[in-house]
């Protein structure tokens, strides 16, 4: 079986983690695939591209000059022929707007991730309607989180194309390099967010939070991981807070093990979500953490055994379960291990590629035996 995957990027954040992690358990469960990733024209950010080059995975850039590029079409076209592809699966509005206009004529099945809905610009708000409506033409949606889930619902997509598969990791090693324990004091904690610095990550609410903590714990430190649109507004609200010394951006990083060994807790204080691939991450790397209750969240940090849930949009309750972690170290290293087993047992990439591959299968077959029943019809 060979499957082409569609993304468009603007960036290495969720979404694109989750691809490349499944594309590898996939290819080690024997599956051929292609990753197709679009280079658009506004926004060139091929940075899954080299990524997955560097995994070993079939990377192919596809140029996009603009809305509808029906150059764009005939490429993806082209990889499903010369590529003798069996399932498209797309990943995101777009890819689904060009994954449903290359493969309509040629019988082949149409599977995507919803990884969360657009929304927050008109623009946006529109791709989300045709999104919709795009949806219905696919033979399976597959979301990340029962929350996703109920909105796929109710968006009438019926209820026997969808499924739900949390997203799942391989296990990330933690460990401080010596060179990182020399430059930090015995005294400071590191708090970090790994995410797209956008205001849906509610990393304001957490610099408030800050100010507060910082009164008490005077060197720890708040580190943000990630690069958006957002980082010229949280660098002013943390000038106005007065702890911009506190405050470090640390933007894109590759080396994530390295990057999650030198953290002591992850915070997540996200106002909505899917299935957070940084949360999988961070526990599996054995980090105490804290999230908002949001999306398919619940499911992976559960109060009192894997981490701490707070509200969303809460920066009063993001103090208290951060100053916990930071009085009870005991309670954090509990938590930490609770939830890298957790993560190990429950959503690892290995179970999320073989019951991608047991989709994959299904829908081939659908395919086929309507086809059967039309040649025998006819």
């Amino acid at each position: 079986m060979k499957i082409l995957h569609l993304v468009s990027s603007a960036g290495q954040y969720g979404a694109e983690t989750m691809l490349l992690e499944l594309a590898t358990a996939l290819k080690d469960a024997g599956c051929d695939l292609v990753l197709g990733v679009f280079e658009n024209q506004h926004s060139r950010n091929t940075q899954i591209h080299k990524s997955a080059i560097e995994r070993g995975l079939d990377s192919r850039l596809i140029s996009c000059s603009g809305r509808i590029d029906q150059k764009a079409v005939k490429e993806v076209r082209s990889l499903l022929q010369g590529n003798e592809i069996d399932v498209l699966h797309s990943h995101g509005y777009k890819s689904n707007l060009y994954g449903y206009l290359a493969a309509r004529k040629a019988n082949i099945p149409l599977v995507t991730t919803c990884h969360g809905w657009p929304g927050g610009t008109l623009a946006l708000s529109c791709y989300y309607i045709l999104d919709k409506v795009i949806l219905h033409r696919f033979d399976q949606i597959i979301a990340v989180s029962e929350s996703l889930v109920r909105s796929l619902r109710w968006a009438a997509i019926p209820n026997q194309r969808i499924n739900c598969i949390p997203n799942g990791v391989t296990q990330v090693a933690s460990h401080r390099c010596l060179s990182d324990e020399a430059s930090q004091l015995p005294s400071t904690k590191r708090i970090g967010v790994v995410a797209r610095l956008v205001p849906e990550k509610g990393i304001a609410y957490l610099l408030v939070a800050a100010k507060e903590i910082l009164q008490k714990y005077p060197t720890t430190e708040f580190c943000l991981i990630g690069d958006g649109p957002h980082r010229g507004p949280l660098e002013t609200l943390a000038r106005d807070l007065g702890i911009q010394r506190n405050v470090q951006f640390w933007g894109f990083q590759s080396d994530m093990a390295g990057v999650y060994a030198k953290l002591d807790i992850f915070v997540l204080p996200s106002t909505t979500e899917g299935m957070p691939m940084t949360i999988l991450e961070a526990m599996s790397a054995g980090k105490p953490v804290i999230a908002t209750c949001v999306g398919g969240i619940p499911k992976v940090v559960i109060p009192g055994k894997t981490g701490i849930l707070v509200a969303p949009r809460d920066s009063t309750s993001l103090r208290d379960a951060i100053l916990q972690y930071l009085e009870q170290p005991e309670i954090a290293a509990k938590f930490g291990r609770n939830g890298a087993e957790h993560v190990w047992r429950e959503y690892s990439a290995a179970e999320m590629g073989k019951r991608y591959l047991a989709i994959y299968r299904e829908v081939l077959n659908r395919r086929r035996t309507g086809k059967a029943r039309l040649h025998q019809a006819a």
